[in-house]
């Protein structure tokens, strides 16, 4: 693997590791996702989503200026 796709990949968070990151339960994440509050997520392949690290991080500080 390359250096690029390495840091591609740890900006990639799945939908445990993005709850985590969050602070929120996986149940609380799906609702969340649900209702359209959180991030569109990235989809890599059939089944497989992930969030980006950077764009959750931009979501944070906006919610936390309101």
């Amino acid at each position: 693997m390359t250096q690029t796709k390495d840091k591609i990949n740890q900006r990639l968070y799945n939908k445990a590791e993005t709850a985590k990151y969050l602070g929120l339960s996986v149940p609380t994440l799906n609702k969340l996702i649900k209702e359209d509050k959180v991030p569109q997520a990235i989809k890599i392949s059939e089944g497989r989503w992930a969030w980006d690290s950077l764009a959750l991080s931009k979501w944070i500080d906006e919610q936390q200026k309101t």
